[in-house]
């Protein structure tokens, strides 16, 4: 059994086989440098803190023998005593825990004090160094594995045994690092820890109606230091029964695992066509991560990736491209307005692709024109349930991956900013930005999803609350290190995605290291796993082709886009400048009777706005209404419930 002393808040333990190694604070280089030297130097090397009560003693006596020859030497015993009482209240007021320090500023004090009045020699000097002995065998006892060669310490990666009191090792160290007062959960208790991949669990039992789950997440920088390990090795999150006065805490002893890269082709899973789940990583403790294409009870499901430069974040946008690429059940749509550059082994790959802004808003008017008309025809289309009954309209989309089944369409945005903040399109009443937002919440039945990758999850890059909220509520969010901490409320997560390190213990960047929220409903630490040669797989054929319903739709809008080009009949759109003089009502008028008659179907309210306001500069919604009532009652336009189309539209 270990034995253990409580001095300063910290728990010291001498370790045995059964105990994790407790370090004296030089660091891996002393120890290193001690393993080298000669084995006496080495002892005594590694002594070398046990000489410091002695130095304490020998500076009093010093001090002592110089109060002996001034004047005043009361006046500057008493001034003396009065400073290091300061310092001692200094010090019981910090994180440090100062009981040791307290107690030996008390006593030299005193002491100074006896060699001011009597003079530092005879019994003065005998009460000096034999009390100093005496309070010094605790410091003694708690260094004495210092004596102790490195190679024989033993490193443990499981819970520790009983250390005699009921608590293990764990137990001990947050009891007195994270739960004591002052400390960063007072009152908090550490459950019995389990065993992990490469270190332990526990569940974290928080002072009910003072604390709450997210204030135990918040302490991870302070949980981390109490075990001195790095923010990567350890994980705070929610309990697995949810309740909010709890939390569970992982602690990784051994990194190894998690500092190997893991490679999609031997370690990552195709997407499970029974539920749309595929692995992308996994945790810090080895428990798989999970990216979820579609759900079983709601369709095509959405996700936003953010992380800053250099986080792994492209490697991880290649999984999902290579997981959609292979399944039979996706068909892969990137658009890249940065021209092709962020994924480039990917580029002419993907049976759905544009480069660049005009492509992508291209790309995007078609997608959204295929994804209306499948709406309506999944709202129609004859079926047979489970209970062989036939029945007519299904509310989602289910891939099944069966040949000639609709496929779901899987959109991931590169660089997403370069297009929501365009000149021309992007901006809150931008076009990209109405189409997104309106992919975000109609596309999701009919059968799309919609990635949108940013390195700033903020406002100031995705431009539109309503959009942003959609992604996180609508599928999985992953973050990677990320430049602010700003970026935790943004993403919805309960953890800081800029505190993840930038290198591992070992000195290895901490590519692909991040956070996902989603279908595993954990906010932990995970590795992604990343395509060992991403252009091998993007040079296959893709598994999943268009069905014939997807790809007539598709036809239709391109025919369409020829006949109003051949016509000339749909102008480019303009950059709408602030100080652009706004269009009278005859310049409104005449875009909507424009749009609708160039349209192939009937349009709604606002997609007739979006439309106008492309030639009519400044058009509002009141000009659009009061033009569609004018245009109306002269017979040139008719109503259809909800929808308008030229009065010669059968």
């Amino acid at each position: 059994m270990a034995t253990t002393t409580r001095s300063a808040g910290r728990a010291r333990t001498a370790p045995t086989a059964a105990t994790a190694p407790v370090t004296d604070g030089h660091g891996d280089q002393d120890q290193a440098d001690a393993r080298s030297r000669p084995p006496l130097r080495s002892t005594l090397w590694r002594g070398r803190r046990m000489i410091r009560p002695v130095l304490v003693l020998v500076a009093l006596q010093l001090a002592g023998w110089l109060l002996s020859v001034v004047p005043m030497a009361l006046a500057w015993s008493l001034g003396v005593s009065a400073l290091g009482g300061i310092i001692a209240i200094a010090a019981a007021r910090s994180a440090r825990g100062s009981s040791t320090i307290t107690r030996t500023t008390a006593a030299g004090s005193l002491w100074l004090n006896l060699a001011a009045l009597f003079g530092p020699f005879g019994w003065v000097a005998a009460l000096l160094w034999a009390g100093g002995v005496v309070m010094a065998i605790p410091y003694w006892h708690r260094h004495k594995s210092a004596f102790i060669p490195a190679s024989a310490r033993t490193t443990a990666h499981a819970p520790q045994a009983d250390l005699g009191d009921g608590l293990s090792l764990q137990q001990r160290i947050w009891a007195e690092r994270v739960a004591a007062p002052r400390k960063a959960l007072p009152g908090s208790v550490l459950g019995t820890p389990e065993p992990v991949t490469g270190g332990w669990a526990a569940d974290v039992q928080l002072v009910s109606g003072e604390q709450e789950t997210a204030t135990a997440v918040n302490a991870l920088g302070k949980i981390a230091s109490a075990y001195d390990k790095n923010t990567a090795q350890v994980m705070v999150e929610p309990p697995k029964n949810g309740v909010n006065s709890q939390a569970r805490i992982t602690v990784i002893e051994r990194s190894d695992h998690l500092t190997r890269t893991r490679y999609l082709e031997h370690e990552g899973t195709p997407i499970d066509l029974s539920t749309g789940i595929a692995r992308v990583g996994f945790f810090a403790d080895s428990a798989p991560a999970h990216w979820q294409y579609w759900s079983t009870t709601g369709g095509a499901q959405h996700g936003l990736i953010a992380g800053g430069t250099g986080c792994g974040k492209s490697g991880f946008i290649g999984t999902l491209l290579s997981q959609g690429h292979i399944c039979p059940a996706v068909v892969n749509v990137l658009l890249d307005p940065q021209g092709g550059q962020s994924q480039p082994d990917w580029n002419d790959h993907v049976p759905l692709s544009a480069m660049g802004v005009e492509d992508c808003m291209t790309l995007l008017r078609k997608i959204d024109y295929a994804m209306e008309r499948r709406a309506e025809y999944l709202g129609r289309v004859a079926w047979v349930d489970e209970r062989g009954r036939e029945r007519r309209g299904k509310p989602f989309l289910l891939p099944t991956g069966n040949p000639g089944d609709m496929v779901l369409l899987a959109m991931l945005v590169e660089e997403a900013p370069l297009l929501l903040k365009d000149p021309t399109y992007g901006g809150s009443n931008g076009e990209a930005v109405a189409l997104l937002a309106k992919g975000g919440r109609t596309w999701r039945k009919a059968g799309a999803s919609e990635n949108l990758v940013t390195q700033f999850p903020g406002l100031e890059d995705l431009v539109a609350q309503p959009l942003r909220s959609m992604l996180i509520a609508g599928g999985t969010v992953v973050s990677f290190r990320t430049g602010d901490s700003v970026s935790q409320g943004m993403l919805g997560m309960l953890n800081d995605p800029s505190k993840l390190p930038q290198y591992f213990d070992n000195g290895q960047k901490t590519h692909g290291l991040g956070y996902i929220v989603g279908i595993d409903r954990r906010q932990a630490t995970f590795r992604s796993v990343i395509p060992e040669d991403p252009y091998g797989i993007a040079s296959r054929p893709p598994a999943g082709r268009l069905d014939e319903v997807t790809a007539a739709f598709f036809d239709d809008f391109d025919n369409t886009l020829r006949k109003a080009k051949r016509t000339k009949t749909v102008p480019a759109p303009q950059p709408a400048h602030q100080d652009a003089p706004r269009a009278t009502s005859g310049d409104v008028a005449a875009a909507v009777e424009q749009t609708l008659a160039t349209s192939a179907r009937p349009l709604d309210v606002a997609a007739i706005l979006h439309a106008a306001q492309r030639t009519a500069t400044g058009a509002t919604l009141g000009d659009v209404k009061a033009s569609l009532k004018t245009l109306e009652g002269e017979g040139r336009i008719r109503r259809q419930g909800d929808l308008w189309a030229p009065a010669t539209t059968s």
